[in-house]
């Protein structure tokens, strides 16, 4: 319940780039070492004002227990809960996410690419997060890996590309992405 009657709740945002950029920022944190901290609404964005509007019930109680109710969640909330639920599939599924240490493959203004990897060398993983609008390709030195040349397989499926041959790795990810790529062995 809103304490002040007389004031407007806010509207959802009208665009799609504050939930790109939430996006992004969540890829990021799930994906780097270390637990997580998020605030109820965060995995679905949330839109809220200042105080004391920043205590609405939590809406994702009905998707989180599976029993999604029409019109709980906008198209654009859905879309970012999705994404949310992949990357926790994904660090949960992933033992370079999990254990792996980080290493930076060169992050700039928009796109920053990191390595994670188990020390045994078994399994590698290279998350990129790509910040702006404007799709970026890259070249990554992966030669300490030791890889053979392949596709990587990105595995949230939220797009990009990452192909790796002669101890470099290509990557173009897509604008305001965010892709996982299991690196071939």
């Amino acid at each position: 319940q809103h304490k002040w009657q007389d004031q407007p709740l806010p509207d959802e945002p009208g665009e799609d780039e504050p939930y790109l950029r939430a996006c992004a920022a969540l890829c990021w944190l799930l994906t780097i070492p270390g637990g997580p901290m998020l605030y109820a609404g965060d995995e679905y964005g949330a839109y809220e004002a200042s105080d004391p509007d920043d205590r609405h019930p939590f809406r994702g109680l009905a998707v989180a227990s599976g029993a999604a109710k029409a019109g709980k969640l906008s198209g654009r909330e859905s879309g970012l809960l999705a994404a949310v639920q992949k990357l926790g599939k994904a660090g949960a599924t992933l033992a370079p996410l999990r254990y792996g240490g980080y290493e930076s493959l060169g992050a700039d203004e928009t796109v920053m690419p990191f390595l994670r990897r188990l020390l045994s060398g078994e399994a590698a993983v290279v998350v990129a997060v790509h910040r702006g609008g404007k799709a970026e390709s890259r070249t990554l030195d992966l030669s300490k890996l030791g890889r053979k040349s392949g596709a990587a397989t990105e595995v949230l499926g939220l797009g990009g590309k990452l192909s790796v041959q002669g101890g470099k790795g290509a990557l173009s990810p897509l604008p305001w992405g965010c892709a996982v790529f299991v690196v071939p062995k």
